[in-house]
C-alpha cells in the first residue's frame, strides 16, 4: 500500500516528497568524504602522524557539518524552481527557530498570561468551614 495517501487525484504523495539530488550526488559526495576519513584515518595510525590525523579529521567533520547547512544552496538547485506554491524548509525552519528563540509564543505558554481575567491577588483566598 502506500505509506502517505491522501483523499485526491494525487495519491502518490510520497514519491512527491522525495527530492533526489541526482545533479550534485549528494549522497556520493558524503560516501566519498567518509571513505576519504577512513582512509586519511587508517594511513596516519600506520605512519604515526596524529597531530596531522587530528586537524585532518577535525576539517573533514567541519566540512560534512557545514555541507549539510548549505546544501539546499547549491548551484544545481538554483534552476529547480517550483512555481507550485511549495515553501522553502529551511526557511520555514529558520523561522520556527528564531520564533522559539524569541520567545514570542513561550512566554505565552510559560507565563500563561493570554486570558488571564483573575483577580490581581490570589494568594489569599481562604476556604472557611462554614461559609454561608
Amino acid at each position: 500500500g502506500n505509506v502517505v495517501g491522501i483523499a485526491s487525484p494525487n495519491w502518490f504523495g510520497l514519491i512527491q516528497f522525495l527530492i533526489f539530488g541526482i545533479l550534485d550526488l549528494d549522497s556520493f559526495l558524503l560516501l566519498a568524504i567518509l571513505v576519504l576519513l577512513i582512509s586519511i584515518l587508517i594511513f596516519t595510525y600506520i605512519f604515526n602522524f596524529r597531530f596531522i590525523s587530528i586537524h585532518i579529521f577535525l576539517f573533514l567533520v567541519f566540512l560534512i557539518i557545514f555541507g549539510f547547512i548549505i546544501r539546499y544552496f547549491l548551484v544545481t538547485f538554483f534552476f529547480h524552481q517550483q512555481f507550485d506554491g511549495i515553501t522553502n524548509e529551511l526557511g520555514m525552519f529558520i523561522y520556527n527557530f528564531l520564533n522559539l528563540a524569541l520567545l514570542q509564543v513561550v512566554s505565552l505558554i510559560l507565563f500563561n498570561v493570554q486570558n488571564n481575567l483573575g483577580t490581581a491577588t490570589q494568594r489569599f483566598r481562604v476556604v472557611g468551614a462554614n461559609g454561608e
